[in-house]
């Protein structure tokens, strides 16, 4: 996923300012959201004075925070920075997994699966307030993953808008701050890593088991959308709608897999899509990505061939239901 604020500040141009024009120009550029209560510069300093980490630039309290959209977009450098953490572990649980199921029957697999999918849940989810939204017959009366979705958004991402030293290095594209000890050295970003890999794995497995039905009208109404402003582009409505449920569903995205989605359509099914340059606007402005130019890769490429045949059993799947 394209990063906007990654080295989004030269800090060759902040080094010399002083503390009021420093954050005067975050608010500019409308990096931060100050508190309603405003702290006075004679109050105790909190522990931020590194946020400028050479020595001449100690700030004194300012009582603000880094706005959502950027809290939101370090999340997924976060993730991005240390997916090498988080794809480890999930390949491990999936390998654990099929080692502890492989002689069981269908049914016991699934039973094996649903008992790791709901102590996985309760773990990265705080389960206490579930309760109130428990019918009289005990069940969850939301899904569970729109409940992972609210965690991420109201516990993690929130959470970020305070870590103004670490936002810092990441504004101004210092990826060298961001090593293994960082990792070791923050509770926190360890919790948001081990969310993460929870949370793959819950959809692996519901993947697999289909535990939970996933609400598809998010995706439906971005299609509309697209549909209305594209709609002489496409074959049909239900086209973009498999395509945008198609890169929701994706844990990683990335250009090789647009040049299959692309070419599957365009070429194998022959169906009514936009040029390669128009349905390359349309996905970097839709869904926040950076994709160059694509071309029809080579129809011997082995990887190109598996993710069109996946693409394939996806679409029929899709076109069954209706």
């Amino acid at each position: 996923m394209k990063l906007k604020y990654f080295g989004f500040l030269d800090e060759a141009q902040i080094k010399n300012l002083d503390e009021d024009s420093i954050v005067n120009l975050l608010k500019e550029k409308k990096l931060i959201t100050f508190s309603a209560s405003i702290v006075s510069n004679d109050s105790v300093k909190r522990g931020i004075s590194k946020l400028f980490y050479k020595k001449k630039h100690k700030l004194k309290t300012t009582n603000y925070n880094y706005s959502k959209h950027v809290a939101k977009d370090y999340m997924c450098f976060l993730l991005q920075h240390y997916s090498r953490l988080i794809e480890s572990d999930v390949y491990k649980y999936k390998k654990d997994f099929v080692l502890q199921t492989n002689l069981l029957t269908d049914k016991k697999i699934k039973t094996f699966a649903s008992k790791d999918f709901k102590n996985i849940f309760e773990t990265i989810v705080d389960v206490k307030y579930i309760p109130l939204m428990k019918n009289r017959h005990g069940e969850i009366g939301i899904n569970r993953f729109e409940l992972i979705d609210r965690e991420r958004e109201y516990k993690y991402i929130d959470r970020l808008r305070n870590q103004k030293e670490s936002i810092y290095h990441y504004l101004v594209g210092n990826t060298e701050f961001f090593d293994i000890t960082f990792f070791d050295e923050n509770p926190w970003l360890q919790e948001i890593i081990d969310f993460e890999i929870g949370s793959r794995i819950l959809k692996y497995l519901n993947d697999k088991f289909l535990f939970e039905v996933k609400d598809s009208s998010k995706n439906n109404e971005k299609a509309k959308i697209i549909y209305g402003q594209y709609k002489s582009e496409f074959e049909s409505l239900e086209l973009i709608k498999f395509i945008v449920t198609q890169i929701e569903s994706q844990e990683n995205t990335n250009r090789a897999f647009y040049i299959s989605l692309f070419y599957f359509f365009k070429k194998d099914l022959n169906l009514q899509m936009p040029n390669a340059d128009l349905f390359t606007q349309i996905i970097n402005n839709n869904f926040n990505e950076d994709i160059g130019t694509i071309k029809e890769p080579s129809s011997s490429s082995k990887k190109h061939i598996e993710r069109k045949e996946t693409l394939k059993k996806e679409w029929q799947k899709f076109n069954s239901r209706m």
